[in-house]
C-alpha cells in the first residue's frame, strides 16, 4: 500500500488528436455534427497526428517530458496513438504502458465510442508495450447502441482511474483520454471526491495538455485535489514580482504594474524629445545631475540603474 507515503504526484491530461469524427463538430462544437461523421473506434486525422508530434516536439527534454514513469490511456485507438506519438515506446521501453478501459469516452449510442477486442488492439498496437492483458474483458461490455452512458457513470469511471494512478508508486504519471471524462470529472458538478481549479476544469481542445499537481486531503474515500501546475507557476511569478518591485499588497496588482510602465516608457519618450532638442543646441544635451531631482529624465535614468523587476521589456532588459 503506498497512500500513506503519497502527498502529490504529477499527472499530464492530454486530450486525444483530431479524430475522424472531430473535425466538423470540434469547428461548430454541434453534437449532430459528431453524429454525421461517426466512425467505429474513431481514428486519428494527419491534423490529429501532426499536432500529436507538435506535443511532443515541445516538450521533449523538458524535466515534464524526461521524469515520465507511467504512460496510461483510454482503450480507444485515437488516445493510444496519440500517447504513442508523443512518448513513443522506444523512447523509454521500460516505462510501464497500461490502458484502461475507466478513461474511455463517454460510451454508448455512437460507434466513436466502442473499443476494439482485446485481441484486436494487440494486433494493431503490437510490439507498443501496452499492457492490454490486463483489460478485464475480451470484448465491449460496456457500449451499447441504444443510449449514451449516464454522466455521474463516466465521473465515477474517471474517479476510479484517479484512484488507480494514486495507488501505483510512480509519481510523474502521462494520461491520454478524453473531452468528455474530462468534463464529467473535472468541471463543475464533476466527481464529489474531484475539486480541480479553473485551468484543469476548462474545457480540452485536441491534444491540449495540461501538467497538474493531484493531492489527497483525505483517504477514506480517497478525496482529490487538481490544480495545474501553469497556474500554480503563474501565482508564483506574481508574487514574485510584487515583492520585487515592493509594491504595497492593498493597490491593484494590475493597476501597479501599468503605471510604472507608463512612467517609465512617458519618461524615455521625454529622455528622446529632451535629446533631440540638445542636439539642435551647440551647447549640447542636459547632464542627469543638473536636472531637478524628479525630472523625468533623472527618472529614466535611475530606472535604467535599479532594473524594472516586471518584465524588463520597456528597458530593452
Amino acid at each position: 500500500n503506498h497512500m500513506a507515503a503519497r502527498t502529490s504526484k504529477i499527472v499530464h491530461f492530454v486530450r486525444h488528436g483530431q479524430a475522424m469524427h472531430n473535425p466538423r463538430a470540434e469547428a461548430a462544437r454541434a453534437e449532430d455534427l459528431m453524429r454525421e461523421d461517426d466512425a467505429p473506434d474513431a481514428e486519428l486525422t494527419p491534423l490529429g497526428r501532426g499536432q500529436a508530434e507538435e506535443v511532443r516536439a515541445r516538450i521533449a527534454g523538458t524535466a515534464a517530458f524526461v521524469g515520465i514513469d507511467l504512460v496510461c490511456a483510454s482503450t480507444l485507438s485515437r488516445a493510444l496513438e496519440t500517447a504513442d506519438l508523443i512518448f513513443p515506446p522506444e523512447a523509454a521501453p521500460e516505462i510501464p504502458r497500461v490502458p484502461l478501459d475507466d478513461l474511455r469516452e463517454i460510451s454508448g449510442l455512437l460507434t466513436n465510442a466502442k473499443r476494439r477486442s482485446r485481441t484486436e488492439l494487440e494486433a494493431k498496437f503490437q510490439g507498443g508495450g501496452w499492457q492490454f492483458s490486463a483489460l478485464a474483458t475480451e470484448h465491449d461490455e460496456l457500449w451499447t447502441p441504444e443510449e449514451l452512458e449516464p454522466h455521474a457513470q463516466v465521473a465515477e469511471r474517471g474517479y476510479r482511474a484517479l484512484k488507480w494512478i494514486w495507488q501505483r508508486r510512480e509519481r510523474n504519471v502521462l494520461v491520454v483520454a478524453h473531452g468528455g471524462i474530462y468534463h464529467f470529472l473535472f468541471k463543475s458538478p464533476g466527481h464529489p471526491c474531484v475539486t480541480a481549479d479553473p485551468v484543469t476544469s476548462a474545457r480540452f481542445h485536441n491534444c491540449e495538455f495540461k501538467s497538474c499537481r493531484i493531492e489527497v486531503s483525505s483517504e477514506d474515500p480517497l478525496v482529490f485535489t487538481i490544480e495545474a501546475l501553469a497556474a500554480q507557476e503563474e501565482l508564483g511569478r506574481r508574487a514574485l514580482r510584487q515583492q520585487l518591485l515592493g509594491f504595497v499588497a492593498p493597490t491593484p496588482k494590475v493597476l501597479q504594474t501599468a503605471t510604472l510602465h507608463a512612467l517609465v516608457v512617458g519618461a524615455l519618450v521625454f529622455d528622446g524629445v529632451v535629446g533631440i532638442l540638445a542636439s539642435r543646441r551647440p551647447a549640447g544635451p542636459p547632464s542627469v545631475s543638473s536636472l531637478p531631482r524628479f525630472s523625468p529624465l533623472a527618472l529614466s535614468s535611475s530606472f535604467r540603474t535599479a532594473g524594472c523587476s516586471s518584465c524588463g521589456s520597456c528597458l530593452g532588459g
